[in-house]
């Protein structure tokens, strides 16, 4: 029998796949159809938090952490998402009139109301999921959809492709932020063999969301202000793996004390 009818391509693990759907997600929430139509593109500081905490973030951290196989494989999964992320992000871009003319003009509202929600929830704090559940942040995205059908339908939609050469570099530079953080957690993951603490690292990006979707709703709210929390999360949680890394590996003494 010919080798070739034996071939299996390799299958996609599960945690690939969760990190896909995780960076992914600002492409289907709304979240970076609002960074395009209020102008946030325009700020780096804005480009370089969209990418660290919506591209990535401590979901992707944590999933890069745990997908399988060497080095190589790892770091190609990442990369493959973060190519795909990539072309979903141009393609939006290069739709925007398409997507202007259907969704609603207050469509910020929308993405703030759930990012804020999602930074809360994401805290684990039981009183501050109270507050993320009361705000109904988890339906946000299934009523902007909603709002956008019956938007289109009244106003109907503009079939229109459009490129403005200028988001070239803050969509490059959103992508190459979120694929550098997640590939911290992918090298974090390949050093140690311990799951890490990921408390830390949910905190500051419960906060980081938090302060965005303040951002998103027009409350000034600088960039690096957005970025501190998950930075700091991310080096909290890489000490503390590699100091319970450390404390596993020394050598436990079986001698019997001298009398």
């Amino acid at each position: 029998m010919d080798e070739d009818s034996n071939y299996r391509p390799p299958r996609t693990p599960i945690e690939a796949r969760r990190l896909l759907t995780l960076a992914g997600l600002p492409l289907i929430d709304g979240f970076f159809l609002s960074f395009l139509l209020t102008g946030l593109w325009q700020e780096p500081g804005q480009a370089l938090a969209l990418g660290l905490v919506a591209f990535s973030g401590a979901g992707c951290f944590i999933a890069a952490m745990q997908l399988p196989g060497s080095f190589r494989q790892r770091l190609g999964w990442v990369t493959g998402v973060y190519v795909l992320i990539g072309l979903g992000a141009l393609a939006i871009s290069t739709a925007q009139p398409f997507f202007a003319s259907i969704l609603p003009e207050n469509l910020h509202l929308f993405t703030g109301v759930f990012l804020l929600g999602l930074g809360l929830w994401l805290s684990g704090v039981g009183g501050l999921r109270k507050i993320a559940s009361g705000i109904g942040f988890d339906a946000a995205v299934k009523v902007m959809i909603a709002a956008s059908l019956v938007n289109g339908v009244i106003r109907g939609p503009v079939w229109r492709l459009s490129w403005d050469p200028a988001l070239l570099g803050p969509v490059a530079l959103a992508v190459a932020a979120g694929y550098s953080l997640t590939t911290v957690g992918t090298l974090l993951g390949l050093a140690l063999s311990r799951a890490a603490d990921q408390r830390p690292l949910n905190w500051g990006a419960a906060i980081s969301l938090t302060l965005m979707g303040l951002s998103v709703l027009g409350v000034a709210v600088s960039s690096s202000l957005v970025i501190a929390p998950l930075v700091i999360g991310c080096l909290v949680t890489v000490t503390l793996a590699i100091q319970q890394a450390q404390s596993h590996s020394l050598p436990v003494s079986t001698s019997q004390p001298e009398v």
